[in-house]
């Protein structure tokens, strides 16, 4: 098992490459204006404006948490997957890791998880419902699935990044 310190060393040596750290930050960006849109935080029309409506603070910070977590996770999981398939070993572990974090950054879209649904007819407007009351404990189970990635994909890296 590997500590915490190793997993940021990991981390740091993959962000030390310019592209990544575009990468990341396109993603995050990316990512971030579509949540925030898709859960009514962020709007283009008229203008672009932002709000936070009293008592959605904490999805706000959700949503922003989740995007730079993704932002983090697809750059440390493209690099572990480079490294597998130079190695030929791991290859499997490494895209599991990273279709998880992937996947789980995903989840959280809110509304547009919604309207998807609910195209879906009965079990659509069920799925809806579902999606629609457990909003908050979904983006937290994103975040978590997203440490979980970050750290199992950065373990992976960690033997190989002491030797950079």
């Amino acid at each position: 098992m590997q500590s915490l310190g190793t997993v940021a060393q990991a981390t740091r040596v993959v962000f030390s490459q310019t592209r990544y750290v575009v990468l990341g930050a396109s993603i995050s960006a990316a990512m971030l204006v579509t949540l925030l849109a898709a859960s009514e935080f962020l709007f283009f029309a008229p203008y672009l404006a932002g709000h936070v409506p009293q008592g959605d603070e904490l999805d706000f910070v959700l949503i922003v948490t989740i995007s730079v977590l993704t932002g983090l996770v697809v750059p440390v999981g493209i690099t572990s997957i480079k490294n597998a398939r130079a190695s030929r070993k791991g290859f499997a572990g490494s895209i599991t890791g990273t279709s998880i974090g992937i996947s789980a950054g995903v989840c959280s879209c809110g509304p547009l998880g919604f309207a998807l649904a609910s195209s879906l007819g009965t079990a659509g407007i069920a799925t809806a419902s579902f999606l629609t009351t457990y909003d908050t404990p979904l983006r937290i189970a994103s975040i978590a699935a997203l440490l979980v990635s970050l750290y199992a994909t950065s373990s992976t890296l960690a033997p190989k990044c002491k030797t950079q």
